[in-house]
């Protein structure tokens, strides 16, 4: 799946919350990837448009917004900074107090701290959002353990470390760096936190259904009703239901009507895993022609290496379940990943 920026707040004041600004600008983030050259952050402006190594920009409400926005919001914010500063500085030596500089030479020297911070941070996901786990990793250590940075850093730290994990395959490693997510995230305000409170809960949920820890699961999952509505947050609420559906066997779970999932999920090109699972859904409801065109649609978003790890249960389903004709059309679609 994509990966969401880590910005929580689109419209928060750029010098009041360092949690919410603890993003670097993405035209400047570049990540060594095997010594063979540089990444750079691509941010998509929607999720039907977005890769798997895209990053979106999200709002406080979920909603994916336009990069621009990133970017003006950077330059406005650093500019803020500067200026702001300055004043301060100028102003103690005018009123005869020039000592009191040094509190906000202290303040620009923190928040040039977050910034760095902030750079290893999204250099650490893109790595990740990369498969280069083993570079990330110490980065992201690195943070989770780091002292004067915002919790909300540290959070999202601790999320990419579960999703470093669930790439591995470790997925008791990674639900409990989400629950050590949860638990800085808990002490973050709404309004800084935006939809990532939603986001790490969610992620839970799966990770518990494919633990099979069911019960665990369903004693959640009814806490995450009251989450925004945005295109993001109907892709994981399907897919945290279809999951445990799936690791329970048991589509009676499901909705009687699949179809408003169904299209959302053929309009977002990194909803591989719902397609799967919505594949499953309906064959085990008799409607095999829906179910043999998921299937394939699934197979063709899918990178089979990453998803065996990432999704095991369901990649032993989908190895097992045959698609008509498919065979030159999926072996087409993974050399043209690779």
């Amino acid at each position: 799946m994509m990966q969401p920026m880590a910005d929580r707040d689109a419209d928060a004041d750029a010098d009041a919350d360092a949690d919410a600004d603890a993003d670097a600008d993405a035209s400047q983030l570049v990540a060594e990837h095997h010594g063979s050259g540089k990444l750079q952050i691509k941010l998509a402006s929607s999720m039907a448009s977005a890769t798997r190594t895209d990053f979106l920009y999200l709002g406080r409400r979920g909603e994916v917004l336009a990069p621009w926005r990133y970017h003006a919001r950077r330059i406005a914010g650093f500019g803020g900074i500067v200026v702001v500063a300055s004043a301060g500085i100028g102003l103690c030596w005018m009123v005869g107090v020039p000592w009191l500089s040094l509190a906000y030479l202290a303040v620009l020297g923190y928040l040039g701290l977050v910034w760095r911070r902030s750079k290893q941070l999204e250099a650490a996901a893109l790595l990740v959002a990369h498969e280069s786990l083993d570079q990330a990793e110490p980065l992201l250590r690195e943070l989770t353990e780091a002292r004067w940075i915002p919790r909300g850093m540290r959070a999202s730290a601790w999320h990419n470390l579960a999703g470093l994990e669930n790439r591995r395959g470790n997925k008791t490693a990674a639900l409990e760096h989400v629950r050590a997510a949860g638990r800085q995230w808990d002490r973050v305000s709404a309004r800084r936190s935006g939809p990532w409170r939603w986001v790490h809960r969610f992620t839970e949920v799966v990770l518990l259904a494919e633990l099979g820890r069911l019960q665990e699961a369903d004693e959640l999952r009814p806490r995450l009703d009251g989450a925004p509505d945005s295109d993001l947050f109907v892709i994981l609420r399907m897919s945290a239901d279809l999951m445990c559906a799936f690791m329970a066997d048991d589509p009676s779970r499901l909705p009687a009507d699949l179809h408003p999932w169904t299209r959302v999920a053929l309009q977002t090109t990194t909803a591989e895993l719902a397609l799967a699972l919505l594949a499953w859904a309906h064959l085990r409801r008799h409607d095999d022609d829906m179910g043999q065109h998921l299937l394939a649609e699934a197979h063709e978003r899918i990178k089979l290496d990453v998803f065996r790890t990432t999704h095991p249960a369901v990649s032993r389903w989908l190895d097992a379940t045959r698609v008509p004709g498919f065979g030159i059309a999926r072996q087409n679609h993974q050399k043209s990943l690779s």
